[in-house]
């Protein structure tokens, strides 16, 4: 190396070291750094490929698939068991979704009319929900269910003639026919800090070649999470000695008179109420009070699950037209537990089972700025202790008043 360019390295490389020790010593000790932007988590994005299962036997594709009553329970084998998904041939005027693989039970289809179920499960963290975003395409028809809840925003109603006679008729459908994709919001259908189940029920009219296949993307995007840089912890500075005079016996401190200050009386506030809420009660608007509760009856929960039980349907459908015919009503859906589980999984459960009621509730058209959610876990127990009746007690949801 030339000398000249040598010794301009060495001035270069010590000015900076002097400008970094500089800034270093520049920093106040004890001030916070400012905090962290916020972290992301990368979006999950989840395709039809051979890491599917599908039914091993054909299913029976129904048509009143609202309350989803014939689904496989989460982790439940699949109708004749479980088998895993082929990548499948499709038609040539197929539209299927970029980067997805088109499954079926098998490469190619029978030559006669065939319905299978398909499943993929994708486990969330605490990582907060941006959106959710599902694209679905198949040949011919196909119910979408989330959570065993059905996908049928665009309410999707259609009729197919078989190449050998005789008419199918298809109620709330996700999608329809092979040159047909869907794209459907389904962030309120997803969960944090569990197992998402994505079932598919998918019916197929030979052709041709047999095609038949399922093609869909779910897009799972996350909110940022703020993490503050803690603030550099500087050593207190020792107080200096203050020398306190001690009384001798023949010393004696005056004693001074106590006041008591009296607080300026204010009117009691109206506590709120509380109200049990079910199936043809009749909820007078009028009279309740923003803080009051309605504590909402026959609401079933399988044991440690958020899935709705289809025996709460009812009143979840009277709240429904309680709030269509109220729309200046905001409610909070509040979840509780029993005194059981710990604090986490209380505070999961109680969370997810609040947001299944909202989800109900927005599916059945009621606005999202309506209905808010919370998981209160089993922070405010009704009840003292864990007997069968306390536990009935305290496992609840309540609909707090917000506005109105």
């Amino acid at each position: 190396m030339n000398p000249k360019h040598l010794h301009f390295l060495k001035n270069a490389v010590a000015a900076l070291a002097f400008q970094s020790l500089f800034f270093c010593l520049s920093i106040p000790v004890g001030t916070a750094q400012k905090p962290n932007a916020g972290v992301t988590k990368p979006p999950i994005l989840v395709v039809t490929d051979a890491s599917w299962e599908v039914s091993n036997s054909q299913t029976e594709f129904g048509e009143y698939a609202e309350w989803a009553k014939n689904l496989p329970a989460p982790g439940a084998p699949l109708k004749g068991g479980n088998a895993m998904a082929e990548v499948a041939a499709i038609f040539e005027a197929s539209t299927v979704i970029p980067g997805t693989k088109p499954i079926w039970r098998r490469y190619r289809a029978s030559d006669n009319w065939e319905s299978y179920t398909f499943r993929k499960t994708i486990p969330l963290g605490n990582e907060p929900i941006k959106s959710v975003t599902l694209q679905v395409n198949c040949d011919d028809a196909a119910r979408v269910y989330i959570n065993q809840k059905l996908v049928d925003l665009k309410k999707l109603n259609a009729s197919m003639q078989g190449q050998r006679g005789g008419e199918m008729n298809f109620k709330q459908l996700t999608t329809f026919m092979y040159n047909q994709i869907e794209t459907y919001d389904v962030t309120s259908y997803f969960f944090t800090n569990t197992t998402n189940v994505v079932i598919a029920e998918v019916m197929n009219q030979p052709y041709g070649g047999n095609h038949a296949y399922l093609s869909a993307s779910i897009k799972v995007e996350f909110s940022p999470v703020s993490k503050p840089v803690a603030a550099a912890s500087v050593p207190a500075k020792k107080a200096d000695p203050v020398s306190t005079p001690v009384a001798t016996p023949r010393e004696k401190r005056p004693e001074v008179p106590k006041t008591t200050i009296k607080p300026p009386e204010t009117p009691p506030a109206s506590a709120p109420e509380t109200h049990v809420f079910r199936t043809g009660s009749d909820a007078v608007v009028e009279k309740l009070k923003v803080g009051d509760i309605l504590e909402l009856g026959n609401i079933n929960f399988k044991a440690d699950d958020f899935h709705l039980d289809s025996t709460s349907n009812n009143t979840l459908m009277a709240l429904a037209m309680l709030l269509k015919a109220n729309p200046a009503l905001r409610i909070e859906v509040g979840g509780h537990t029993n005194l059981l589980p710990d604090v986490d999984f209380a505070n999961r459960l109680s969370e997810n089972r609040a947001k299944s009621v909202v989800t109900f509730l927005t599916g059945k058209g009621i606005s999202a700025s309506q209905v808010a959610y919370k998981g209160y876990g089993k922070t405010t127990p009704k009840v003292s202790g864990t007997s069968t009746s306390a536990n009935r007690q305290n496992q609840r949801v309540e609909i707090k008043i917000i506005a109105k």
